[in-house]
């Protein structure tokens, strides 16, 4: 969606005028009165698609969301992976801001040995940022931060931080409108404040997402359910297990984002669906195997490679849950009766009520 920057840009900035005025494919935007902020030249046009809207998220998760102090005069991001910052570097030239423009600064553990020059030697090259550009390092407690610390890269401009969050409420509407751009945004968002848990056997055990604002939880919480997927509100943080919702992070990519994150998450995954008990996997298995015709638990058992226990207890459940049931019982040659014939009563209705009661 090309969309025109004017349509963002506020009449007054507080008691301030703003003029616009057009330069090819740039605005100039100033204000009028005393000491006003100074002037910003920005692309007349935005792309907002899924790209946009990933970045979004990143924000959502790790921006400068503050709008007391100096928060309301510059937008920035903070987090610990060049990979995201390259992307939030991008974002920011996609509305004319260059590298020239930034303002980074380097936040560092109070145990770190290495120099200053050390960190910005390493988040330059990694970036190609221009030396110049950094700020006083600043020294944080330990935990925090990991060898080369945090890196917060800003755009310092009132006038820019208004219209940006004029665009950001926008591109949060659109989400709740459309699916693929919810996805892009739950994508951004994982890769800031997302966690991928595995349990001691390395299969994938839980997901989550901090985020401790009440009304934020609700509205990623909306958008997870957009995507047909469940997720608990536990205090400061969104948790998400079990397989069906790990299926639609997979099917989705929804970890992408994030190298690290995404290996970590594909590594658990497979080990879960290779060597995990998945009750709700082997239901599932059982479903498709019906749809071609009866067969005994038996011939379930050996067709899903999995023993008849599990099986057995597979087609109980899904007996209670009216999705399977018993016709007759298979018939040998010399006549006498031998094993239960499942069918399928009928398809689920929604998949994650066979996660329901898993024994």
């Amino acid at each position: 969606m090309i969309v025109n920057l004017k349509e963002f840009i506020p009449n007054k900035l507080d008691y301030r005028d703003i003029f616009i005025k057009e330069e090819g494919k740039y605005l100039i935007i100033s204000c009028n009165k005393i000491k006003p902020p100074r002037r910003v030249r920005l692309k007349n046009k935005i792309n907002i698609d899924k790209s946009f809207l990933e970045i979004i998220g990143l924000y959502f998760g790790d921006g400068g969301n503050s709008l007391s102090g100096s928060g309301n005069r510059k937008v920035t991001l903070i987090n610990t992976n060049f990979i995201l910052h390259k992307y939030w570097i991008q974002f920011l030239n996609n509305f004319g801001i260059n590298k020239n423009q930034l303002y980074i600064q380097i936040q560092k553990g109070f145990n770190s040995h290495l120099s200053d020059t050390n960190f910005i030697d390493y988040w330059s090259n990694k970036l190609n940022l221009p030396k110049d550009r950094f700020c006083k390092t600043l020294s944080v407690k330990p935990f925090n931060c990991v060898k080369y610390g945090n890196l917060v890269i800003s755009y310092h401009s009132k006038l820019f931080r208004k219209i940006f969050n004029n665009i950001f409420e926008f591109s949060l509407n659109l989400c709740k409108k459309d699916k693929g751009l919810a996805v892009a945004f739950i994508r951004g968002l994982f890769a800031a404040e997302g966690y991928v848990g595995l349990n001691r056997y390395n299969s994938l055990n839980v997901l989550d997402i901090s985020i401790k604002d009440k009304k934020r939880r609700l509205f990623v919480k909306n958008l997870f359910k957009k995507i047909g997927g469940k997720i608990a509100d536990n205090h400061n943080r969104l948790k998400i297990t079990g397989y069906l919702n790990f299926r639609l992070w997979k099917k989705f990519n929804l970890v992408g984002f994030h190298p690290n994150k995404k290996l970590k998450f594909n590594q658990g995954y497979e080990h879960l669906i290779k060597y995990g008990q998945v009750p709700v996997l082997t239901k599932l298995k059982i479903i498709n195997s019906l749809k071609n015709g009866p067969r005994t638990r038996f011939q379930i058992a050996c067709l899903l490679n999995n023993n008849l226990s599990t099986v057995y207890k597979s087609l109980k459940d899904l007996e209670i849950k009216g999705v399977v049931t018993k016709i007759n019982k298979s018939v040998a040659k010399d006549g006498k009766k031998l094993r239960d014939v499942w069918i399928l009563k009928q398809k689920p209705s929604n998949l994650f009520n066979l996660m329901q009661r898993d024994y």
